[in-house]
């Protein structure tokens, strides 16, 4: 019996040290992807997916050109160095069938400056209408990231309804002022709990 619980003990014993290391495997996994993601996110800086502009637009390379009128007419800004566009192509992906949507736009500004402030004109416009195309312009970023911004949907809407001015800042930080306060989040459960618990007061 006292050998059998002496192997009981070592194995014991080597089963908390696998599950250890397991544990440590998991974390210097977790941290590396975090900055993979990091890093492809950051090479997303100066892009921005223009959405919904109809394919029959720029099929005979004049995509460039449209997306320069979609600025200046669009969103009102002034064509200027400052815009100059590095590439753009749409998105890789079969053809849509007919009533699908359209693919997405990439666009690669040379400085990061343009696309904050496409962003921002997009932002207040609240989208763009141009020759009867009803478009969106996101910030490019990983569908990783993409899903973490979309948690602070309820936040963002809340906070329109009592009319709050917001920036949801790069990579997924939500910012506002709230009764004279700067807040500053990155979990969007944080921010929805003070915005409904100051609201029920």
């Amino acid at each position: 019996m006292g050998e059998a619980e002496l192997r009981i003990s070592q194995m014991e014993d080597k089963m908390g040290g696998l599950e250890t290391d397991s544990n440590i495997a998991g974390k210097k996994v977790s941290a590396l992807w975090d900055r993979v993601q990091a890093l492809e996110n950051h090479s997303k800086r100066n892009n921005v997916r223009l959405v919904g502009l109809k394919e029959t637009y720029g099929t005979d390379g004049t995509l460039e050109m449209c997306v320069k009128k979609v600025l200046s007419e669009g969103l009102g800004i002034v064509p200027e160095a400052e815009f100059e566009i590095e590439r753009l192509h749409r998105v890789s992906a079969p053809v849509p069938n007919e009533g699908q949507p359209p693919h997405a736009v990439l666009i690669r500004f040379l400085r990061q400056s343009a696309r904050e402030k496409v962003l921002r004109a997009a932002a207040v416009k609240r989208g763009v209408t141009w020759e009867g195309n009803r478009l969106s312009i996101f910030p490019d970023v990983t569908k990783e990231l993409a899903e973490k911004r979309k948690t602070f949907l309820a936040a963002k809407k809340a906070l329109q309804q009592h009319n709050v001015r917001y920036t949801l800042a790069f990579p997924a930080t939500l910012r506002f002022t709230w009764r004279g306060k700067n807040q500053r989040f990155t979990q969007a459960e944080e921010a929805e709990r003070l915005i409904n618990r100051h609201s029920n007061n």
